[in-house]
């Protein structure tokens, strides 16, 4: 009986290896610069941008299609935690502010083969309202019903989480005092980089704990 419960687990463990590399990842998270994001990557978002508009933190995410065709999709957004203000997605020529945690999508559209699209994901919270934010972007393959004139999604696509975070600028200063020093970044090949590598780097710490970041 224990082998065959334990047969059983080791069957199911393959099946969902499996699945989790069958994502079509035609359509793809890539950071400015082309850069693929990997399916089921969490990226931190903590460089804060100030304008008429009041603050924003960007994500840095870019849909890219790697394909010689185009694609029709459209993107999911599921916030799980915000601390104030609003999380906003831009896709594909309408801006939607999400203000509590929960779900939504996109309208859908065709992304052209070899383009490389601004979501112009952020969080914009409310001034000096420290906290955080959450959230995971999901891409969905569509389909268009003539007859009932409806997008229909077909196929789940890859998705990524961002870790959205404004702090307090004394109480940065105060972290960067006391938090161990970098002692190299890398690449998602895992190739070392230098100062200044721009796209999404894996930091690694004197401590040995690493972090991957969206480098701008």
């Amino acid at each position: 009986m224990k082998k065959i419960l334990a047969l059983t687990l080791l069957l199911a463990a393959m099946v969902a290896t499996a699945h989790a590399q069958d994502v079509d990842e035609t359509a793809c998270f890539a950071d400015q610069n082309g850069n693929i994001i990997p399916n089921g990557t969490e990226i931190n978002a903590s460089t804060v941008y100030e304008d008429l508009m009041g603050i924003q933190i960007k994500s840095g995410l870019f849909v890219k299609n790697t394909g010689d065709e185009d694609v029709l999709v459209r993107i999911a957004v599921q916030v799980t935690e915000l601390s104030s203000g609003q999380v906003q997605i831009c896709f594909p020529n309408m801006c939607i502010p999400i203000t509590a945690p929960g779900e939504l999508a996109t309208n859908a559209a065709n992304v052209a083969a070899g383009a490389l699209t601004d979501l112009e994901t952020e969080w914009n919270p409310a001034d000096f309202a420290y906290g955080t934010a959450r959230a995971t972007y999901k891409i969905q393959y569509c389909s268009f019903n003539s007859l009932t004139q409806t997008y229909n999604v077909v196929e789940e696509g890859p998705q990524v989480t961002v870790c959205y975070n404004y702090q307090d600028p004394s109480a940065i200063q105060q972290a960067k005092a006391t938090e161990a020093a970098t002692v190299a970044t890398y690449n998602t090949a895992g190739q070392r980089t230098g100062h200044g590598q721009k796209g999404l780097v894996i930091v690694k710490k004197a401590d040995g704990t690493t972090s991957k970041h969206l480098a701008r």
